[in-house]
């Protein structure tokens, strides 16, 4: 793994590290937390998230207040993001193709 795919692992894994950080509460009454996306080489400056309907546009590399299910969503995304990397891996270790 190239050291630019480590890194972009590890900055999309602290997403997880800083939903966990203690909340407000928004107008609604639902649970609000501080996220940071980091800007990853080849993606939008922007990312795009739906959560039952309500849609999302978070702008990386700012510190932003979003639902708690949208940094749910997000810290899901990484982690399935990780599992079909982990995948992918051990399918081309039994093959020729490099």
């Amino acid at each position: 793994m190239t050291e630019v795919k480590k890194n972009e692992i590890k900055e999309k894994a602290e997403i997880k590290e800083k939903a966990e950080t203690k909340g407000t509460t928004g107008t609604n009454g639902e649970k609000r937390v501080k996220i940071t996306l980091p800007f990853i080489q080849g993606e939008p400056e922007e990312q795009y998230v739906s959560v039952n309907g309500e849609a999302f546009l978070i702008k990386r590399g700012e510190t932003v207040e979003v639902p708690e299910k949208v940094a749910n969503v997000l810290y899901l995304s990484e982690l399935q993001k990780i599992s079909a990397e982990k995948y992918i891996r051990e399918l081309s270790k039994g093959s020729d193709i490099v």
